[in-house]
């Protein structure tokens, strides 16, 4: 009788054992993302991935191939973040991906759930302008508005997220007042401006700023010429122009 039990138990401890390790391959997570480009749709090689777990601050780190894919294995019930960076693209905010909320399918020949999602990047280019909708100063001042923070604040984040990039910070103002008040002015609005940025942690050599006064309006509204408060607005602005990647 003795002798049967052996064999028994082994089988059994084998059986468990696999149904265990089967168990624990299917309620895995592989995860494809793909990076392409935003405007092409063309797959981007190169793209850095990290992937924390926050449930054991384990992080992955994976680049992505020529055809712009990168392979994970994800644990179940588990909420991962994931950040994405190239040096040539804007990097993604932090992705925030929870496994127990997943929709997903079982493929024929891997039983672990698997999950395929492509994720736009947008080149950064030379030249780029982007206007800092909301950003404003004091009348006749070079002093930043409290609210208009957080929009420089954004502005900071970004730039922690792509190290490469330089830009330039300009202000600009409308057609009422004296020229060169207003080209004076907008420089010293512009360097206000670079210097909240470095308070953020920007180093110095990654912003220039600029004051172009009323020689970039974006309407008719010059010297001499009639036109209503809401024209004028519309040239008061603060934008910032990427002008290099390191």
């Amino acid at each position: 009788m003795k002798k049967n039990i052996i064999p028994l138990l082994l089988f059994f401890s084998f059986s468990t054992t696999f149904l265990f390790a089967k168990t624990a391959q299917s309620q895995t997570y592989k995860l494809l993302y793909r990076f392409i480009d935003k405007e092409t749709g063309k797959p981007i090689d190169g793209v850095n991935v990290r992937i924390l777990n926050t449930k054991n601050n384990a992080e992955q780190v994976t680049i992505t191939t020529q055809d712009g894919e990168t392979l994970v294995y994800l644990e179940p019930e588990t909420t991962f973040l994931i950040r994405a960076y190239n040096r040539y693209y804007f990097s993604t905010d932090t992705i925030r991906l929870q496994t127990q909320k997943l929709s997903f399918e079982i493929t024929k020949d891997d039983e672990r759930r698997s999950i395929k999602k492509d994720i736009p990047l947008e080149k950064i280019n030379i030249g780029l302008v982007k206007k800092l909708i909301g950003v404003s100063f004091s009348p006749n001042s070079d002093k930043i508005l409290p609210e208009c923070e957080n929009i420089l604040k954004r502005l900071a984040y970004m730039m922690r997220l792509n190290p490469s990039i330089k830009i330039e910070v300009a202000a600009h103002t409308d057609s009422r007042g004296e020229d060169e008040y207003n080209l004076e002015l907008t420089q010293r609005q512009a360097n206000s401006l670079r210097e909240f940025l470095i308070i953020q942690g920007i180093a110095e050599d990654r912003i220039r700023a600029r004051g172009f006064g009323e020689n970039q309006l974006v309407n008719q509204c010059q010297n001499d010429i009639k036109c209503t408060s809401s024209e004028h607005i519309q040239n008061r602005r603060v934008e910032y122009v990427i002008i290099g990647i390191e």
